[in-house]
This record gives structure tokens, sequence and C-alpha cells, in this order.
């Protein structure tokens, strides 16, 4: 990756045009297989509740390519976050690591901080999300 990828990724997220949209796609691109801690973060960064026209599942694959404890450990330390500014987002990270990493999940739960499992409480408390999950109650403390 460039030197420079999280600014120019960070300021292409904006995404007003379809130029910016191919810009910031090409530098998402650029993080696969090369997730770390920070990239994690950096990407999960791009998640807001402005409308994204599908551009954030390409985020969620690039994420997929990484080591699935390091993306974990990024998604539950950017829930108070997401609760706070993309709500839905926060449902739909949180569901998938339910769904598919329930077990990594709850003995991560833990060793977070009190504001991470506050926001992954409200989460698990939605009724909109305990009906979809319905394993959902396992999150609820």
């Amino acid at each position: 990756m460039e030197a420079d990828w999280e600014e120019k990724l960070l300021r292409a997220a904006n995404r007003e045009t379809e130029e910016q949209e191919r810009l910031f796609l090409g530098l998402v691109d650029q993080a696969s297989g090369h997730i770390d801690a920070h990239t994690a973060k950096v990407l999960l960064g791009t998640f807001t509740a402005k409308p994204d026209f599908g551009t954030q599942e390409r985020v969620e694959s690039v994420l997929a390519t990484g080591d699935k404890k390091v993306v974990l450990k990024a998604v539950l330390e950017e829930m108070p976050r997401l609760v706070s500014e993309a709500p839905e987002w926060a449902a739909s990270l949180l569901g998938q690591e339910l769904e598919h990493r329930t077990e990594l999940l709850l003995s991560n739960l833990p060793n977070m901080s009190s504001e991470v499992q506050s926001a992954i409480s409200r989460v698990a408390q939605n009724e909109e999300f305990s009906s979809f999950y319905p394993n959902a109650e396992l999150l609820a403390q």
C-alpha cells in the first residue's frame, strides 16, 4: 500500500461523485490481504450513516481478508462510534460477527472496555436486531 494510503482513503471516503467512488474502491482494494489492526480500524472508520451506494460491502469483503481475531477486535473497538454515528452498520457488523464467529466474539467481550460492552449491549437489546439474530441474548448484559 502507498505510504499515504490512510490519508487518501479517508479523503476519498466522502465519495460524492462516481470518480471519488472509483478512487475510494481502488484504495480499499489496496488493503486486501494487508489487514492489520491499524488498517482494519481505518477501514472501519469509513462506515457512516451517509448513503454509500453499496461501496461499504467492498470494505467488508476486504476486511474479510484479514485475520478474524484482528478484524473482530477492530469491529468491537469501533462499536461505540458506530452505535452513535452509524447504527445500522453497528448492527450489521455485530450481527455478522455473532452469526459467523459466535465463540470468538463471546470470548473477546470480557476483555473489552465498559464503553464497548455497553455499545454492544445496546445493539443486542434492539428489538429489530434480536428478532433477526436469535442468539442476540448472548450479548445482552
